[in-house]
């Protein structure tokens, strides 16, 4: 966890919090593995194909397309 700190990967819950053994949604999973590739990725996706995109939070819509 420290590594993904450092790098940005994972930033907390928005207050400078981290919880360890909190769960992970999948908004929040997309946007790590986003950090984590850098932003770089081949093509948009259709996110209006998501079940639960109209849910997720503005923060994750960069990395849910």
């Amino acid at each position: 966890m420290k590594w993904a700190v450092e790098k940005k990967i994972i930033t907390g819950n928005g207050k400078g919090e981290l919880d360890p053994k909190g769960t992970v949604d999948r908004q929040t999973m997309v946007v790590m593995l986003y950090r984590w590739a850098d932003g770089k990725v081949a093509d948009d996706t259709n996110i209006l194909s998501y079940d639960d995109v109209f849910t997720a939070g503005d923060w994750a819509m960069e990395a849910l397309q």
